[in-house]
Parts: structure tokens; sequence; C-alpha cells
């Protein structure tokens, strides 16, 4: 990408009429406008957020898929939001929903969801076995999406 310039370069035509701009502030941002710095502020979270891979299962719950930790042997956990779906039936991810967590055992196809206490503890609901009566099918989706791809549990 080539960096943001305010730079205008005027062509001037026989008579010395103005005959347009060699190059514009949108034509070195790659055909975009111009950001404030508030914008490229919105723009660097949304590539952040963009980076974590969210995933959903059912159109509700998006879970950060390319940050799974493993936090003990077998055991990986990452953060999920919640989203609503808007008049549109565009969803409506809560940005402030970060504070859940949820971990997987692969060895036993179970989950658990948690809540962040502080920055290192959270607090762990008990847990739930992937396909028994107490999972919900997503949570099961989700259960074998990821196990399906962790190597030696």
């Amino acid at each position: 990408m080539i960096p943001t310039l305010a730079l205008l370069l005027p062509l001037v035509a026989a008579g010395g009429e103005p005959a347009g701009v060699l190059f514009s502030q949108t034509m070195l941002n790659e055909g975009k406008p111009a950001l404030s710095k508030e914008q490229q502020l919105l723009q660097q979270m949304q590539d952040r957020e963009n980076a974590r891979g969210w995933k959903t299962f059912d159109g509700v719950t998006y879970y950060a898929w390319n940050e799974w930790k493993l936090i003990s042997p077998g055991v990986r956990a990452t953060s999920y939001k919640l989203a609503e779906r808007t008049e549109t039936g565009i969803p409506l991810i809560h940005s402030i929903a970060m504070s859940n967590r949820i971990s997987v055992n692969c060895s036993n196809l179970a989950w658990r969801e948690g809540e962040i206490f502080t920055a290192r503890h959270t607090i762990w609901f008990d847990w739930v076995n992937a396909g028994s009566p107490k999972s919900r099918y997503e949570k099961d989706q989700m259960v074998a999406a990821l196990c399906a791809n962790v190597r030696g549990n």
C-alpha cells in the first residue's frame, strides 16, 4: 500500500487554465478517500478483530477461532462474543462480551463456559459433555470442529 499523502499536482492547460489533477489523495490511497485519525484507529481495531478469525456455528455465538490457547493438558480456551440480529438481518456483535470465555477438553469431548474475573483469573462453570442432554447443538459442532483439528488432544 502506498502511504497516505496530501499531495495534489495540478495540470495546467495551454493558456494557464487548470486541466485537472495528476495525483490526488484518493489515488495515492488505493482509490479510497483519505481516512481521519479516528477512522484510521477504527480501521486498526477492525483489522485486529478480523485477525481473530471469528467463527460461528449458529449465527449468534462468535468464537475467536485463531486465538485458541492450551491452558492445561488437553484443554484449550478462547473468547467468544454474542450477536443479535438487526432489522436488516445482519448480526450485530457485542464487543463488550469479551469477558466470555469457553474451554474445550478434546480428550473428553466436553466444553465449559467461563467469565473473566481478573486479567489472570477466569471463573469456570461445570463441564458439559458434547452430545449429552445438557449440551447444545452449536456447542457440539464447535467441539467437533476444534477437536478434529487438534493433534494429540
